[in-house]
């Protein structure tokens, strides 16, 4: 009703909502990414590879994740979407169920944020899709209405901190760095 913050997975979902908060921060990004099985047995290298005959995908929701609706959006706009959905054997609301899902399911290939790669990449091997389309960009900004826009403030000092980057970057996001602030 009159949330405090809001830390968005993309910045297109902050936009939707930006009437109810102050200017938001860009905080990190992440690349979305393909994910298949160790050694790549069905020679994945991009999107249109996704489209072979009888392969078995993953993707999130696009109804029901930030990384589903950009999902389809990054696969319209290369044109391939019919072709790859397809392929579609399951859909998650969130790309921790794909991840687990390729590891121990039969599926071959996932779409996921980079970010949700960095504890399986001994057993799973991550492909770069090198598209503009592909990536996210976290924002987080005050709720304009907020009781407590002071302590959100310390939060938003501390998640825009040196250490709070470190953290960030070792589970594979990049950091976004604000001129004005000096981090």
């Amino acid at each position: 009703e009159k949330p405090d913050a809001y830390f968005a997975c993309d910045v297109s979902f902050m936009t939707q909502v930006q009437s109810q908060f102050d200017n938001s921060t860009n905080i990190s990004e992440t690349d979305i990414v393909i994910l298949t099985k160790k050694n790549n047995p069905k020679q994945i290298l991009n999107l249109s590879d996704l489209a072979q005959a009888e392969l078995r995908l993953g993707v999130a929701n696009a109804d029901q994740s930030a990384l589903g609706d950009l999902t389809r959006k990054m696969l319209q706009s290369e044109g391939v979407y019919d072709n790859i959905m397809k392929n579609v054997r399951v859909e998650t609301p969130t790309a921790d169920l794909l991840v687990n899902q390729l590891l121990v399911g039969p599926l071959d290939a996932v779409i996921v944020y980079e970010a949700n790669c960095a504890n399986v990449l001994d057993d799973l091997e991550l492909i770069r899709l090198n598209l503009s389309s592909a990536k996210a960009v976290q924002p987080i900004a005050i709720g304009r209405k907020s009781d407590h826009k002071y302590l959100i403030s310390r939060l938003l000092e501390a998640i825009k901190s040196p250490q709070s980057k470190t953290t960030f970057e070792s589970i594979g996001f990049r950091w976004i760095r604000n001129k004005n602030e000096g981090i």
